[in-house]
């Protein structure tokens, strides 16, 4: 029961000052850090089971590097290897040199905590940084783009230097024996666990994941974690390079993002507990009695991270303007500094008054980012208004992450349609589906569609819906269907909703949950069937269209106000848009939008045109025609089809020049 007190103690602590660090706009992990520094023995002593939570914090390692590796890909690594290359190893080995030297030739210290003194200052708090870059919109800029390669690189680097730490801690003997015994099982258990991700684990969590129980895959996916782990830390290894390693071995498959989007309320709990047990292991006396040095010493990480990360962002061909950004967003001690300072005190390497005072700085850089990265943000933007070219970016960096796509949530034959037409008009997509099977075969076929629920706010995340167009909600269950609706509305407020309902009782619920338009089966089906049978008895298509507006409007319970400002939106039935092709042959082919005369014989303008992918809105009059150009129409329904026809080879002449209309004659209205 002791155990379960010090566990609600700290929750109900950690929430509090959690609680009121954001209220002053002071990033999480820092209030983690202060909670535990607050509930710990050297303040209020709070917990009187320090171990207990040093045991949760080991978890949440475990878990921050199993996600870590599940983050990390081939293909990201790809798309900013020059900027994580140039900018992230330049700025990991300079600083670490940079701050090795002056600990060894400064101030004496011995060369072997002097390296890891140089490890534990080269690294930067991924999370703050992402952070930060999230709120402030920043992921796609240059800056933002140079943060995350400098980021990634740091990631990796980390379990090389969990590595190092008993090697420059004396335990394993001559340091060049320990490095050749270190590489060669490291060596052999990177190809077991390449063997597991290509072999083995896939076929697991398929076999899994066809049974649609979240809590065995949970289970699996912690057992393969903690079992790579297990072994790693067997064969002499730490326990961190087996998670991460656990995680790549998921990375790449089709259920990556359904796994981390499982794991992570797990990691987020417990990565907690390692901060608070961090900050309980500060001694926050001695840092008071010397605030100078603590004060000074923040000076100087700050500062000196500031400049190096400036002048390794230069390399990748970053602006002088954007580099200064970069620097101000990564110029803190990260989190991971934190667990490589507490294997350095186990091996005996960093302890003492030195691991207090630097642990005391690096919570204070933590805390004082989000004003120097503001800060930074200004003098870059200021710098950038000078116009210089030297302030330019030439990173060569793409943005990978889809834009103005679609998301289709769910891959039944609604989905599939919606895919397929995507396709065939070149609209970016991307398909959430809970089906393993139809992924597996879907992906095979190139398909960009990824395995699991909806409902999860990490899987939308993933899908981008926070960039999209629109989202077509596309499931047969009406209460997921509704709930996934709210969580994208949530996440996305302006983002285009159209959601399937299966009856049109369930209209008003789904529009309440945040849908722009519904479609309910039931209804689309019932105005189907009656445009088919008047088809059968040649009712006019204009007149059709309007009855079955009528229908719709009746059904949906639409009044009058609303129907007439469809009416308005819509022109129907006394305007209509259509899209037609210039095929070669045809009479406008070669021809400029001036020279087709259309406007002065009939009432049809020219709304746009699409030439090899690229849309003119506002096309002018000496836009030229080609094969294979889309063209939009707007017209009277009864001119409409003649120009249409012009464009296909064999169609209608084009008008002759002083054939005209009168100025202002309106389409007709029966």
């Amino acid at each position: 029961m002791e155990l379960l007190g010090n566990l609600v103690l700290v929750l109900a602590f950690s929430v509090g000052v959690v609680l009121l660090a954001q209220k002053f706009r002071i990033p999480a992990m820092v209030g983690f850090l202060l909670a535990g520094v607050a509930a710990g023995p050297h303040a209020l002593g709070m917990v009187s089971d320090v171990a207990a939570v040093d045991v949760l914090a080991e978890i949440g390692v475990v878990l921050l590097l199993f996600t870590l590796g599940m983050e990390f890909s081939i293909a990201r690594l790809r798309a900013l290897f020059r900027v994580a290359l140039l900018g992230g190893g330049t700025q990991v080995a300079v600083t670490a040199l940079a701050a090795g030297s002056v600990a060894h030739w400064l101030l004496g210290i011995a060369w072997n905590t002097s390296v890891f003194i140089g490890f534990l200052i080269a690294l930067s708090s991924t999370a703050i940084g992402i952070r930060l870059m999230r709120d402030k919109g920043d992921v796609e800029t240059p800056h933002g783009t140079a943060a995350l390669g400098i980021l990634i690189f740091q990631d990796m680097a980390v379990v090389p230097m969990m590595l190092l730490v008993p090697v420059l801690a004396g335990q394993e003997g001559s340091v060049a024996w320990a490095l050749v015994t270190l590489t060669a099982k490291t060596a052999l258990v990177v190809a077991g666990v390449l063997f597991l991700a290509v072999r083995g684990v896939p076929h697991l969590l398929h076999y899994v994941a066809r049974w649609r129980n979240r809590e065995l895959f949970l289970l699996t996916l912690l057992s393969i974690c903690f079992g790579v782990a297990w072994g790693t830390h067997a064969a002499g290894l730490s326990l961190a390079l087996g998670a991460f390693l656990a995680g790549l071995v998921i990375s790449g498959s089709e259920y990556e993002h359904y796994a981390a989007s499982q794991v992570l309320p797990l990691h987020d709990l417990f990565i907690c507990f390692f901060f608070v047990s961090v900050g309980m292991s500060l001694d926050v006396g001695l840092a008071l009695t010397n605030p100078l040095i603590v004060l000074t010493l923040t000076a100087l990480l700050m500062l000196s991270k500031f400049v190096l990360v400036t002048g390794s962002a230069l390399l990748p061909g970053l602006g002088f303007a954007s580099a200064v950004m970069t620097g101000g967003m990564l110029c803190q001690v990260g989190e991971f500094s934190f667990i490589l300072a507490r294997l350095g005190n186990e091996a005996g390497l960093f302890s003492g008054e030195a691991m207090q005072l630097f642990l005391a700085s690096a919570v204070v850089t933590m805390f004082l980012t989000p004003w120097a990265a503001g800060y930074a943000g200004r003098l870059g933007r200021f710098l950038r208004r000078r116009g210089s070219s030297a302030l330019r970016d030439h990173t060569g960096v793409t943005s990978t992450a889809q834009s103005d796509h679609l998301v289709i949530i769910g891959y039944g034959p609604g989905g599939r349609h919606l895919a397929q037409a995507a396709r065939l008009w070149n609209i970016d997509y991307v398909v959430i589906d809970s089906n393993p099977d139809t992924v597996r075969d879907e992906r095979a076929r190139g398909v960009p569609i990824m395995f699991g629920d909806a409902a999860s706010e990490t899987m939308l995340e993933h899908a981008g819906v926070e960039r999209a167009r629109a989202v077509a909600v596309v499931v047969s269950d009406p209460v997921a269907a509704r709930t996934v609706t709210a969580l994208v509305r949530e996440l996305s407020p302006d983002v285009q909703i159209i959601t399937r309902a299966r009856y049109l009782g369930e209209y008003d619920g789904m529009r309440e949950a945040g849908a722009n338009d519904v479609v309910p089966a039931e209804m689309e089906a019932s105005v189907a069937m009656v445009g088919r049978v008047l088809e059968r008895f040649m009712v006019g298509s204009d007149e059709l269209k309007a009855f079955l507006e009528r229908i719709r409007a009746e059904g949906y319970q639409m009044d009058a106000e609303e129907l007439e400002k469809r009416g308005k939106y819509s022109f129907l039935p006394f305007m209509q848009l259509r899209q037609v092709h210039v095929e070669e042959g045809s009479a406008v082919q070669g021809k400029t939008l001036g020279e087709l005369h259309i406007r002065r014989k009939y009432r049809v303008a020219v709304m746009a045109v699409r030439h090899n992918g690229t849309v003119l809105p506002v096309p002018g009059a000496k836009t030229e025609l080609l094969p294979g150009d889309e063209v939009l129409l707007s017209g009277c329904p009864g001119d409409i089809g003649i120009v249409a026809s012009m464009f296909s080879k064999g169609g209608a002449p084009l008008p002759d020049e002083n054939d005209t209309i009168p100025a202002g004659t309106a389409c007709p209205v029966e």
